[in-house]
């Protein structure tokens, strides 16, 4: 029997990165939330070790990418080696974005970095408090067990479950994951050596059966990974498996740490039940190989927090929230069906090493990139992105994130450029007036969707056609939702399709 009840307007489960973002998000947008914890302390093994280019763009909207990028580096190159040999690699340094594609730095550290700045807005991680459960329809308060064994309810609007592989909502909710286990045991290690025999932003990978794979993190570690079906590793296993693998002799001084778990590549069969949202690898799980998983659940808490800061206000929350399946899962469930494709091959020891791997055009390493950095995710047939009009041409899709661009705008205190602009929270309105003279009429950008609490800036109208931005959409009339992907454009003039969009939102026209 529970011995207290306490209230919020959105209770998060877990503290790991993709927890922590949503506590961000919603903490910018002013929306109350508490994030709870079952482990009494930050955990000190990071299954996840770079962070990509998408992840990077929407942590700088929260105000943490500078801290992040001064803790780690940027990883450019993926050499591929069929035992010693070295048979090609991939250029991982361009990219359609002004963030590395890829950068080396520990889930531990971000971790860090995150909390330390959600405790800007007073927001604490509550450690030692684990969820034990739930009504099966998700629906009414969630239990929990503190660290002394008190037992409380926490009764909240919204719930994100994100507790990670072993969430526990999942399991009360009964919401299946889909998709196979990769046979055998694996094991994530950081150890330290007396040599890199690699460029040092260089991340190998061999071809073989044990889909062996080594990276340099900050710090002077090396995270290596590898099939290894034992409890224990031990500096002996790392050295066997180095010696057979190096293209120089490397001595394994130490094992600083190491996780043993078992791979499974697999997406939820849905992301919502109830007021719950699965996000991270509550919602789908797969190899670090490729660097996935991780960044993915950034991106799913980026997208349920902005859309549960909308909720709040929305005449139509149940639309909203509902987008949250329709965009993710099925991005989800494309990234994580290539990983277990690239994952497959570089295991296969039936197909020849040189079909496993082959050369890039820049034009193709660039398109690669874009894809597996998340920087072309496009969210199709979401039900709130205006698709309709066709008299703009917009050199960004509607329902992709428009890349940060400078603006030139109607005051000299207005942000100079997109991105400073989102961090301002909620969407933003801004027509670009067509150079040819046809008059301009400045927008509002509306923070959280609300007309209530404009951000700084006011009223916006990117003046200048010779203005970055103005060069990537064409004049027009655009809505950019919170997460800096466009949800409509129209031409300069047509706020028809603006008050439209909005009101798919259930919120008034700005």
């Amino acid at each position: 029997m529970t011995s207290t009840v306490t209230q919020t307007p959105v209770l998060i489960c877990g503290s790991g990165p993709t927890g922590l973002t949503a506590a961000l998000v919603l903490s910018r947008a002013g929306v109350s939330c508490r994030i709870v914890d079952r482990r009494t302390a930050a955990s000190g093994l990071s299954r996840a070790t770079g962070l990509n280019a998408r992840s990077l763009e929407l942590l700088d909207q929260l105000g943490v990418a500078d801290r992040l990028l001064a803790a780690g580096f940027p990883l450019t190159k993926n050499s591929y080696l069929d035992g010693r040999e070295v048979i090609g690699c991939d250029d991982l340094g361009v990219i359609d974005s002004d963030m590395p594609s890829l950068l080396a730095i520990s889930e531990a550290t971000i971790e860090d970095h995150m909390t330390s700045h959600l405790s800007d807005f007073g927001i604490r991680v509550e450690r030692g408090v684990e969820v034990i459960g739930m009504d099966p329809h998700g629906e009414g308060p969630v239990t929990v067990r503190h660290a002394d064994g008190r037992l409380a309810d926490i009764d909240a609007r919204w719930v994100v479950d994100a507790e990670g592989a072993h969430s526990t909502l999942r399991e009360r909710l009964d919401i299946h994951l889909i998709g196979e286990p990769v046979p055998g045991g694996w094991v994530a290690a950081d150890v330290i050596t007396d040599s890199w025999p690699f460029d040092a932003a260089d991340t190998p990978n061999w071809l073989d059966a044990d889909v062996f794979w080594a990276q340099p993190l900050p710090g002077g570690a090396i995270r290596v990974f590898f099939r290894h079906d034992a409890d224990e590793l031990t500096v002996r296993d790392v050295q066997a498996q180095v010696d057979a693998r190096f293209p120089e002799p490397t001595t394994v001084l130490s094992v600083a740490q190491a996780g043993h778990f078992r791979l499974r590549h697999c997406v939820v069969e849905s992301l919502a039940r109830g007021s719950v949202f699965l996000a991270g690898d509550a919602a789908h799980q797969c190899s670090p190989v490729g660097g996935r998983g991780m960044n993915l659940g950034i991106q799913d808490a980026a997208n349920i927090g902005w859309k549960l800061a909308v909720a709040g206000e929305s005449t139509r929350p149940g639309v909203v929230l509902a987008s949250y399946d329709a965009e993710r899962r099925p991005v989800d469930a494309d990234a994580i069906g290539a990983v277990a494709r690239s994952f497959a091959r570089l295991a296969d020891p039936e197909v020849d090493p040189d079909h496993r791997w082959s050369p890039a055009s820049p034009a193709d390493s660039v398109r690669h990139n874009d894809t597996s950095r998340d920087i072309s995710t496009r969210y199709l047939d979401s039900p709130i992105i205006d698709y309709r009009d066709h008299r703009t041409d917009p050199a960004v899709p509607v329902g992709m994130r428009v890349p940060n661009a400078a603006l030139s705008v109607a005051r000299d205190d207005d942000p100079s450029d997109l991105r400073s602009l989102l961090a301002v929270g909620g969407h933003v309105v801004l027509e670009i007036p067509d150079p040819r003279g046809v008059p301009a009429v400045a927008v509002d950008a509306a923070a959280g969707g609300s007309t209530a609490h404009p951000p700084a800036g006011g009223r916006l109208t990117v003046q200048d056609p010779d203005a970055e931005l103005a060069r990537i959409l064409t004049p027009g009339t655009y809505a950019i939702r919170p997460d800096g992907v466009l949800a409509c454009a129209a031409p300069p003039g047509a706020y028809d399709r603006i008050t439209d969009y909005f009101a798919v939102l259930g919120l008034e026209s700005p």
